[in-house]
């Protein structure tokens, strides 16, 4: 059978939020909490961002495709476009082996981009983006406990590989937008430096399970050795938070920037518990892969595409 692909409009959207129960996850939140749904994938002009494929035969959705592009926060950033591809779905019944990967390659076609890529807690993907041309890896966990003793300054290693690779754009407008309207989560934005000059900012928020408290460093804008040089910084946000540890999920900087902040990277086979859900609480460490096609290696924290979401919200 043939389906035809498009981007979802407006009047797409009831059908689309039943194929997202019915196809993806039953009780999922944008099902019911369409306010949410419509902050994050809500074009300016009343589209959303998914695209979907509808059996020619019947006209029925088949297939689904989320995007969040950069742009949709700043549209400044419309030239430095990145798009972070999420929910990506084909019906068992679809009767069309090759409806994912069209439903891939016309979001290529039709949103302008400079990176395409997904961070996944799902490994088996990535033979598929590999396959596709696509860098594939894995973010590293690094966790930083309180009252930690830090060594400043960076290590030549550091400095050589600093150009090698290159983030997401992101502007002081995507910042504020991206993290600081989230419709649910409350993120605070720190400067690292002096005030009237800041070199860098961290993204934080805290997270909370029975009392207990953890400082996450869901992004970092900035060279790396402004986050070697962090742990100050992190030491006070800890305090005032009174949490219990800071972590952070990264790909592209050294081992040695976390190190020289106060951070070990956790092993998520070891006998250290540092979760990745709260909501609902689980007592598990979460791996996160990445796959991106772009110009040169990535530098991706957890607040890059959309692995920092809320799954439940209390109303």
């Amino acid at each position: 059978m043939t389906a035809t692909l498009g981007r979802c409009r407006a009047r797409d959207l009831p059908e689309l939020l039943r194929f997202i129960d019915d196809h993806w996850k039953r009780g999922h939140l944008f099902t019911t909490h369409r306010p949410l749904l419509d902050w994050q994938h809500r074009e300016a002009d009343g589209s959303y961002s998914f695209i979907l494929a509808r059996r020619d035969a019947d006209g029925d959705i088949v297939g689904i495709l989320g995007f969040l592009p950069t742009r949709r926060f700043d549209p400044a950033l419309a030239d430095a476009n990145t798009v972070w591809l999420t929910m990506w779905k084909v019906r068992d019944d679809a009767g069309d082996a090759g409806l994912g990967l069209r439903l891939l390659r016309y979001l290529s076609e039709v949103e302008p981009h400079v990176a395409i890529g997904a961070i996944t807690p799902n490994a088996a993907t990535l033979p598929i983006y590999a396959t596709l041309g696509y860098r594939t890896g894995e973010l590293r966990h690094y966790v930083r406990l309180k009252d930690t003793t830090v060594v400043s300054g960076l290590s030549r290693t550091d400095a050589e590989t600093r150009g090698d690779f290159s983030p997401p754009a992101k502007s002081a407008t995507y910042l504020e937008r991206r993290y600081l309207r989230h419709l649910v989560y409350r993120y605070d934005v720190t400067p690292i430096g002096p005030a009237h000059a800041a070199i860098a900012f961290l993204v934080t928020r805290v997270a909370e399970h029975e009392g207990h408290r953890a400082l996450r460093i869901v992004d970092f804008v900035g060279p790396p050795e402004s986050f070697a040089a962090s742990g100050p910084v992190l030491q006070r946000l800890i305090e005032d938070h009174r949490a219990d540890y800071a972590d952070v999920y990264n790909a592209g900087f050294d081992a040695s920037v976390f190190a020289r902040a106060g951070f070990t990277i956790v092993d998520p086979d070891g006998p250290i518990v540092v979760p990745d859900h709260f909501e609902p609480y689980e007592h598990r460490n979460v791996r996160l892969w990445f796959a991106l096609k772009a110009a040169a290696p990535p530098i991706l924290f957890k607040g890059d595409a959309d692995q920092d979401r809320p799954s439940q919200v209390t109303l």
